[in-house]
């Protein structure tokens, strides 16, 4: 397992370079290695036997001083950046662990967590599309198939009941501005919403402020399904018509 686990590292550092739009050679390869696994120099870090072995499981190919993922070196690395990054995004939104205490977690979930479990976390967490920093996570054959091998345990707020208080599971936002508006509203990971109304506008309530979207936003934003149903509440909180509107229809 340790052995795989080496190779399992030095891959991913490949597909992060190839992510970042970097090229890679031997120097580069080390430098990256050493940083992200936390050696210094002097420490025994990048091990170059290690390139020799990956090119000898065809994994990698090496053309002088230049190194890059083969296409099965490729899909084998996006598999474990996926199991990593579904691992991040399980830790921070079920869990509620921090940066600090889930990242090590999520390293040691890749190396040894089957591919059927993490397609069963992805359905379950509803596919999400980035993880907690906002890297893109790999599509699995359930995201690309819809299939339902697990009940979701997150859904659209869109398809929430008028009126429920839910938790934000995760936002799926289309463009990082977007991303950024829902933050500064703290429609984040974690905090607790409810739904006011749907139409004409979608409008939900967070620390007694209320805010409005459209329905296509509202459909990135996905909740936990155990919501309670507080439409008392939500009654309460919508404001009185006029009193000439409450006179003709005899309210007043």
């Amino acid at each position: 397992m340790e052995r795989h686990s080496k190779q399992d590292e030095y891959l991913e550092v490949l597909y992060h370079l190839r992510e970042d739009g970097h090229s890679s050679d031997v120097k580069v390869l080390a430098e990256h290695y050493n940083e992200e696994h936390g050696h210094k120099e002097g420490d025994q870090g990048f091990d170059p036997a290690m390139v020799s072995r990956l090119a000898d499981q065809l994994l990698v190919a090496v053309e002088g001083d230049r190194i890059s993922l083969t296409d099965v070196g490729f899909k084998k690395a996006e598999q474990i950046i996926r199991r990593h990054r579904l691992a991040e995004r399980l830790l921070a939104d079920v869990l509620h662990m921090k940066s600090s205490e889930f990242e090590a977690a999520a390293c040691e979930f890749e190396h040894v967590v089957a591919e059927e479990i993490a397609e069963s976390i992805c359905i379950l967490l509803g596919h999400p599309r980035t993880c907690p920093h906002g890297s893109p996570i790999p599509e699995g054959p359930c995201c690309k198939a819809g299939a339902a091998k697990v009940e979701s345990a997150a859904v659209p707020l869109s398809e929430v009941p008028v009126g429920s208080t839910v938790r934000v599971a995760y936002v799926n936002a289309l463009s990082e501005a977007r991303q950024h508006q829902l933050t500064h509203f703290d429609i984040v990971p974690g905090n607790i919403i409810r739904l006011h109304q749907l139409k004409p506008a979608v409008v939900i309530v967070h620390d007694g402020s209320m805010f409005a979207m459209e329905s296509a936003v509202a459909q990135k934003i996905y909740v936990w399904k155990s919501w309670k149903d507080d439409g008392q509440q939500a009654a309460k909180d919508t404001p009185r018509p006029p009193f000439w509107k409450r006179f003709l229809s005899g309210q007043a």
